[in-house]
């Protein structure tokens, strides 16, 4: 699927009417957001350790972490990689309980 696509796909969730309302109250473009994450999420994948546990603003990186300072667009971003998990466009699975609001990802394990 290209990104493209799966912007659109994302545009369709429960979790985009929150995303998006955020990105707005903070003057960004909610695309903008979603292709720096993804992006940025995409990039790091060779880096992760297996079996580490890693959080949203660990997966986004230092630098997009910081330019999106505020705690609303953190919470974006925590939705943003939770879609982006959730449809299988990064190799990663959710390994906090589904009731916690923090989430954790690990990378996926490798098919044998």
């Amino acid at each position: 699927m290209s990104a493209i696509d799966e912007y659109r796909s994302f545009q369709g969730t429960a979790g985009f009417v929150l995303f998006s309302g955020i990105s707005g109250l903070n003057g960004i473009d909610a695309k903008e957001v979603f292709f720096a994450v993804r992006d940025e999420v995409l990039d790091g994948i060779d880096y992760l350790t297996p079996g580490a546990r890693y959080r949203s603003k660990h997966l986004c990186g230092d630098v997009l972490w910081s330019i999106l300072a505020t705690r609303g667009l953190h919470s974006a971003i925590g939705i943003c990689v939770s879609f982006l998990v959730k449809h299988g466009v990064v190799p990663l699975v959710c390994v906090t309980p589904v009731h916690l609001p923090n989430k954790l990802y690990s990378l996926k394990a490798p098919i044998r």
